[in-house]
């Protein structure tokens, strides 16, 4: 009879497996209890509560000190605007800073010739009313920024770890009851949970590139952050009585 139910347990395997990742794990040590290990999965959508933009300011002089100095006012400039909007200081710096000689084909002398220095600051700026979203972009580029990079909305680290929590109950639970559809269709016997293991944990932010950043001279840019989502896949193994 124990042989029995395990082969019609495979065979209904065959029809689950397709919606969920399912195994059934026969211990050669006849003392101990056969599994029916379960991989279940859930999908949460939340709102973020923290916006990353990035921003560069690029200068170019044949003076390399002069492109230095230039890019250096305008992004003290952008910084002073910032803050002044609220922004904390601590939420605004350098990722990336570079200072390279230009040069272009002169088509006259048939070779490359020297075009002066360009200097590239990139900033960002991690923005905690999604709201302002627009309106820090609109300050950013009024004071000087001349290469608006793109928009990242993201959870901050309390509300991730909130919605974590909540994933991994989901998860776990829809594994439950997998594994209870699948005892009462098999007839068999369903007994406790004997392991848990979270094998995946994923957050999606919602970002927008640079190219649908629409900047208006004399309107706020208009920045509507959708849902993030967050994702967890659980292996759940329950005990076969």
């Amino acid at each position: 009879m124990r042989l029995h139910r395990l082969i019609v347990v495979v065979l209904l395997l065959s029809i689950f497996l397709s919606a969920c990742t399912t195994k059934i794990i026969v211990p050669k040590d006849s003392g101990q209890s056969d599994v029916l290990q379960i991989t279940g999965a859930s999908e949460l959508e939340a709102a973020p509560d923290i916006a990353i933009l990035s921003f560069g300011v690029v200068t170019k002089s044949f003076d390399a000190r002069k492109a230095q100095a230039e890019n250096s006012a305008i992004s003290n400039s952008i910084r002073d605007a910032l803050l002044s909007a609220g922004l904390d200081s601590d939420d605004i710096e350098t990722s990336s800073y570079s200072l390279v000689k230009v040069t272009r084909w002169d088509q006259d002398a048939r070779r490359q010739v020297d075009d002066g220095y360009s200097v590239t600051n990139t900033v960002s700026v991690k923005i905690r009313d999604v709201e302002m979203v627009g309106k820090i972009i609109d300050l950013a580029v009024s004071a000087g920024a001349n290469d608006v990079g793109g928009v990242r909305f993201v959870l901050s680290p309390e509300k991730e770890r909130e919605l974590k929590m909540k994933a991994l109950r989901q998860a776990v639970s829809d594994a439950r009851e997998k594994a209870v559809a699948i005892a009462q269709s098999a007839q068999i016997s369903l007994g406790g949970v004997s392991n848990v293991i979270e094998q995946n944990f994923y957050v999606q932010p919602y970002a927008v590139s640079a190219d649908r950043l629409a900047v208006a001279e004399s309107a706020p840019t208009p920045i509507s952050p959708q849902s993030v989502k967050v994702s967890a896949r659980v292996s759940v193994s329950f005990d076969i009585d």
